[in-house]
């Protein structure tokens, strides 16, 4: 006798086919990432990224009904590759201070090295109400919060000057790593090669000024 997998509008799939829906949803962030990466946000085609993951309209939409959902799962991706390399990172760090350096340097050469990424968060920043309202996935700051936390810590065990102000300091680093980002990113090589001053050099002073922030 027939038995209908049906019960009260809930489906149980099984194993195989919970499976095979995740290997979709995989095809279709991965070609979202090809996608946005070549066309931005606002020219990325949705007949693409489900063509590119060999699917169709219907079936993407079933797993993201809209152009901002997907663009928020790629944004989060990169926020979970962003919290692990900071993670690695600071396994070897000894006190609060070192943790807030560890954070901002993570935080620039993740960036720097990786322009989609960049890109992103940079689209991401300016349309943020738009991307990711109400999901809650971007309720936290993954770099503001443990910033403040480290800042404690290094007042509480000497690396860190009592009278830091957390806020104004991470005000002045974000405005920091972002401006050094956007600068190298646009106009890095002509300016690299105008001043004849490494890269390295240049990062490494903006660090050091942060740096003596947190001391004096």
């Amino acid at each position: 006798m027939y038995k209908n997998n049906m019960s009260r509008g809930k489906y149980n799939p099984s194993e195989d086919k919970l499976q095979r829906m995740e290997a979709t949803k995989e095809a279709i962030v991965n070609a979202a990432f090809a996608e946005f990466a070549r066309q931005g946000y606002e020219n990325a085609s949705i007949a693409e990224i489900a063509r590119a993951a060999g699917t169709g309209k219907g079936t993407l939409y079933n797993y993201f009904d809209s152009k901002q959902k997907l663009y928020a799962e790629i944004a989060w991706r990169i926020m979970q590759k962003l919290e692990s390399a900071v993670h690695d990172n600071l396994i070897a760090c000894r006190c609060g201070r070192d943790k807030v350096n560890a954070l901002g340097r993570t935080l620039y050469t993740f960036f720097r090295e990786n322009r989609f990424y960049y890109e992103v968060f940079s689209f991401l920043n300016s349309n943020i109400m738009n991307i990711v309202k109400n999901d809650p996935r971007f309720a936290r700051d993954i770099t503001a919060d443990p910033t403040v936390k480290f800042i404690e810590e290094g007042k509480l065990d000497g690396s860190i000057s009592p009278d830091v102000h957390p806020v104004k300091f991470i005000a002045f680093a974000s405005s920091t790593i972002w401006g050094m980002l956007m600068y190298m990113h646009e106009r890095g090589d002509s300016v690299l090669e105008r001043t004849g001053l490494p890269e390295n050099e240049m990062v490494d002073y903006s660090f050091t000024a942060m740096e003596k922030m947190l001391i004096d």
